[in-house]
C-alpha cells in the first residue's frame, strides 16, 4: 500500500471514507449521519471477526451512545458491573463503586464487542449506510480539496476525507508512514471466557495481584466470566487447564472452572501514533493508540474519538478550515494520559519486589478509604474526567476537579423521561440558567423547584442567575459565563 502527494481533479464521489468497521468507524459513522455527511464504511475483514475481545462499555461512552438509540438492545444483552475490587493475598484492597457518581448511567456495560458491533451495525444499517466488508484500500492519493483511493480489487473512489479506523496493524497509518511508537510487554498474556463456580458477585470487576502476576475477572452475558492473567511463558497450546493452574496459584479461591472457549495467548502493546493527521486523511482509535486492556478504556477511548471528530469533519466540510485541528490537539494529549495511567496500573499490577507490592497495597487501601480519592478512581474508570483544559487530561488522575464544570469539562448531564439533558444538538447547544432565552438559547430556571430536573442542572453546573454555557455537538462544554 502507498500514499502519495498531488491535486484531486474530480469531485469525491463521498464525504467521508471511513477504513475500519469497529466499534470507533461504525461510531464515527453514526455520528457523521447526524450530522448530515454522506459517508462509506468498509472493512478489509469479508466477516466480523468473532470472539469477545473488548467487553467494557464504560458509563461516558453509554452517554456518547445515547443519541444513536442503541442503548436498550445493548443493555438487555449486556451484564451491569457497578464497582471493582482488587484483592491481595485473599482480601479486598480496593474498592470502588460507580453509584458515587453523579451520573445517568453509574455502571460498566460488560458486553462482547462482536455484539456492540453488530448492534451498531445494523442501525447504521436502518440508516442507509450499510457496512462493505471485504474491501481493503491499497493506496491513497492525498490532493487539496480530496483524497483518491486505490482498493485492493483495482477498483477506485475519491472522498473528501479518510479516516484511518482500522485497527492497531492500521493499513491508512503504515500508508501514511507514521511511526506508531511504543512498546509491547515483555510477559505474554492468557484469556479465556470461562463457566466456573465461585462466591465472586458478578456485578464487579474482581483483580487479584501476586507476586506471580495477576488474575482479573469479569463477568459476560451468558453465566460466563472473561479472564485476563499474565503468564511467564506462553503455553505452546493453550487450555483450561492453563487458566486453571494461574486461578489456583494467584486466588486463593474455593473455585472450579467447569469448562472455557476462546483460550488464547496474546501480546498487549502500549504505543501512540506520531502524527494523528496527514492532509485530508485522519487516525482515530487503535490506529492511533493502543494501550493495557487492564481498566477497560481503549475502546471506549476509540468511541470517544469518533464523537470528538464527526462534528470537526462536518463543519470542515462547510468550509471551516481550521475545525480538525481541534481534533489532533484535544484527543492526542488525551490518549497519552490514557497511555501513562493504564500503564502505571499494568506495572503496579505486576509488582514482584516485596516491599513495592506493601506500599502498592497500602496506596490502595488508602484510595478507597478517603471518598474524594476513591470518587476521582471511579471517575476515572468510568472516563468521566478526560477535559480539553489546560493539563486536565494529567491532573484528573490525581485529583478530582474544584470548582463548577468549564470550558472543556464534560457538560453535566440529567436522565429524564424524554432522554438525556441536555440533548447532544447536532450544532450545540447553550443553557441559560435564571435569565431570558435569547435565540437559539434553553432556559434553565435557578434556582429551580426542590427536586426538579432544572434544580438539578443548577446543582451539576454550580450555576446561577445569568449562567450561560454552551454545550458542543460531543458534549463537552465549549464555552461559560458566570
Amino acid at each position: 500500500m502507498s500514499v502519495w502527494v498531488g491535486r484531486g481533479a474530480r469531485a469525491a464521489d463521498v464525504d467521508v471514507l471511513v477504513v475500519g468497521a469497529g466499534p470507533t468507524g461504525l461510531v464515527l459513522a453514526l455520528e457523521l449521519v447526524r450530522h448530515g455527511v454522506r459517508c462509506r464504511v468498509i472493512d478489509s475483514e469479508a466477516r466480523r471477526p468473532p470472539g469477545s475481545r473488548a467487553t467494557d462499555i464504560q458509563s461516558r461512552t453509554l452517554e456518547l451512545l445515547e443519541p444513536h438509540g442503541v442503548l436498550p438492545a445493548m443493555v438487555a444483552a449486556g451484564v451491569v458491573v457497578r464497582g471493582f475490587t482488587g484483592w491481595a493475598r485473599g482480601r479486598p484492597i480496593s474498592q470502588l463503586d460507580f453509584a458515587s457518581l453523579e451520573v445517568p448511567y453509574p455502571f460498566t456495560l460488560s458486553l462482547e464487542q462482536e455484539h456492540t458491533e453488530a448492534v451498531l451495525a445494523a442501525r447504521l444499517a436502518e440508516l442507509g449506510v450499510p457496512v462493505e466488508r471485504g474491501v481493503a484500500v491499497d493506496g491513497l492519493l492525498g490532493g487539496t480539496d480530496s483524497v483518491a483511493v486505490r482498493f485492493a480489487d483495482g477498483s477506485s473512489g475519491r472522498a473528501s476525507y479518510v479516516v484511518g479506523a482500522d485497527g492497531v496493524g492500521s493499513r491508512v497509518r503504515q500508508a501514511l508512514g507514521v511511526p506508531f511508537r511504543g512498546e509491547t510487554y515483555r510477559s505474554p498474556y492468557l484469556v479465556a471466557d470461562v463457566h466456573a463456580r465461585w462466591s465472586l458477585a458478578n456485578d464487579r470487576v474482581h483483580l487479584f495481584v501476586h507476586r506471580d502476576g495477576f488474575f482479573n475477572v469479569l463477568a459476560l452475558p451468558g453465566g460466563r466470566s472473561r479472564i485476563l492473567c499474565d503468564v511467564p511463558e506462553a503455553p505452546s497450546a493453550p487450555c483450561v487447564d492453563d487458566v486453571r493452574r494461574v486461578l489456583a496459584a494467584r486466588t486463593g479461591l474455593d473455585a472450579e472452572i467447569e469448562a472455557a472457549s476462546d483460550v488464547r495467548v496474546f501480546r498487549i502493546q502500549r504505543r501512540l501514533a506520531a502524527r494523528w493527521r496527514h492532509g485530508r486523511v485522519v487516525l482515530a482509535g487503535d490506529a492511533a493508540h493502543v494501550c493495557s486492556p487492564l481498566l477497560g478504556q481503549g475502546m471506549n477511548f476509540g468511541v470517544h474519538d469518533a464523537v470528538n471528530l464527526a462534528w470537526r469533519l462536518a463543519r470542515a466540510l462547510r468550509g471551516d478550515g481550521a475545525a480538525l485541528d481541534g481534533y489532533v490537539a484535544e484527543r492526542r494529549p488525551a490518549a497519552s494520559a490514557l497511555l501513562w495511567h493504564t500503564d502505571a496500573l499494568h506495572r503496579a499490577a505486576r509488582l514482584r519486589v516485596g516491599p513495592a507490592r506493601l506500599v502498592r497495597d497500602v496506596v490502595s487501601r488508602v484510595v478507597s478509604a478517603v471518598p474524594a480519592a476513591r470518587h476521582a478512581a471511579a471517575a476515572l474508570c468510568a472516563e468521566m474526567h478526560v477535559s480539553y483544559g489546560p493539563g486536565a487530561a494529567r491532573s484528573a488522575l490525581v485529583a478530582p476537579r474544584v470548582g463548577p464544570p468549564g470550558v472543556g469539562d464534560r457538560a453535566p448531564l440529567v436522565l429524564t423521561s424524554d432522554g438525556l439533558f441536555p440533548p447532544r444538538a447536532p450544532d450545540g447547544l447553550r443553557l441559560v440558567f435564571g435569565a431570558p432565552a435569547g435565540p437559539g438559547e434553553v432556559g434553565v430556571a435557578a434556582p429551580g423547584a426542590p427536586g426538579s430536573i432544572d434544580a438539578r442542572l443548577v446543582q451539576l453546573y454550580r450555576a446561577k442567575a445569568g449562567t450561560r454555557v454552551t454545550v458542543r455537538p460531543d458534549g463537552w462544554i465549549g464555552a461559560r459565563e458566570r
